[in-house]
């Protein structure tokens, strides 16, 4: 399972962070997944400045099909432009637009995958299900056994939420970006409701991890007066707050854990800096910092310059890991916490 999450911190920047346990047959965890990416191609990104980011949970192969025919269509759609036109376009899809051609994308994934699944256990498709019939060498076959069709229509309904079908209807997914006209935007899609929408508070959790990552972001999105909430986050203290709370969902869910990726938008800065991902030893770093100072063993102003130097001002990691340990309170004790043991937490002294 997963934990998916977006933030936006102002018309600029934002942010999305994704972590996985993924576990084997035989019980055992590895953190090989790949949940957030960068889904729009390069040739885009440089033609429009637009850039944008994927995450999804459910069946692996599910959302990798989608990154891809996402990517894929993206490219496919601008040279058909520049093909029509003999040049480039002044302009190309905004990020509601995009969002739009996603969804298709997910509905037909979708149908595929029941086509798939019919073909495979009753010899036809979807098409050939709704017609009510199908052929198959020269000879005509009705279908109209009434409990056969009952069940696949519960199927396609998701009515009972028969076990059968979780492989496609469990899947969701949060799709964020930056563009001159909207700014930067957060998506969510869902294939239980058969659904998308442009997210309207600031951040959205999704995945088995929301259950721990939503009541940990609250307490944050409460404090914020109205207007911060609608775009006037600290970038520091939206992105500390976020990774808090994958840190607890880290420690209550069993699906959520490992190297997170961080992914960073500035619609401010040159295009090839728009978007940059985290996903080694800084993100791990990042997540460390946010434990320390969420069990008040690092002070809020060493835990603010830490990860501004991390993530905004490329500090190396070796430097970043040196300051860690400098700054830290009793590091004996936060190792010993850190590596999983039960060590009380020091809430009394942060600040």
């Amino acid at each position: 399972m997963t934990s998916i999450n977006a933030i936006r911190f102002n018309r600029y920047q934002g942010a999305m962070v994704g972590d996985e346990t993924i576990s084997t047959s035989g019980g055992l965890a590895y953190h090989t997944s790949d949940k957030v990416q960068p889904c729009v191609p390069e040739l885009v990104r440089n033609a429009f400045g637009v850039v944008a980011g994927m995450a999804t949970t459910g069946s692996c192969s599910i959302g990798e099909n989608l990154k891809r025919d996402f990517h894929d269509w993206l490219l496919a759609r601008y040279r058909a432009e520049i093909d029509r036109e003999g040049h480039k376009p002044a302009s190309f899809l905004n990020l509601d637009q995009m969002m739009e051609g996603l969804f298709e994308l997910v509905v037909r994934q979708k149908h595929i995958w029941f086509s798939d699944r019919l073909k495979g256990e009753f010899g036809f498709d979807v098409a050939e299900f709704i017609a009510g019939h199908y052929e198959r060498n020269g000879r005509r076959e009705e279908i109209k056994d009434r409990d056969l069709t009952r069940r696949i229509t519960d199927w396609l309904s998701w009515k009972n939420m028969d076990p059968e079908v979780d492989g496609i209807f469990l899947n969701a997914g949060l799709f964020a970006g930056y563009d001159e006209q909207l700014g930067f935007q957060i998506y969510h899609f869902d294939l239980r409701d058969g659904y998308w929408h442009r997210v309207q508070t600031c951040y959205f959790a999704e995945g088995s991890g929301r259950h721990s990552v939503d009541p940990a972001m609250y307490e944050f999105v409460e404090r914020l007066h109205i207007d911060e909430r609608r775009g006037d986050v600290d970038p520091l203290e939206g992105l500390v707050a976020l990774l808090a709370a994958i840190n607890t969902a880290s420690t209550h869910e069993a699906g959520v854990g490992g190297y997170p990726t961080v992914m960073l938008f500035d619609g401010r800065e040159p295009i090839a800096r728009r978007q940059r991902e985290f996903s080694d030893d800084r993100s791990w770093l990042g997540t460390r910092i946010a434990r320390a100072y969420s069990t008040g063993y690092l002070s809020q102003k060493a835990c603010f310059e830490l990860l501004d130097g991390i993530f905004f001002k490329d500090e190396p990691f070796e430097s970043a890991y040196d300051h860690f340990w400098t700054n830290a309170r009793e590091p004996e004790r936060l190792c010993r916490l850190l590596r999983g043991y039960k060590v009380q937490p020091l809430v009394d002294v942060r600040g």
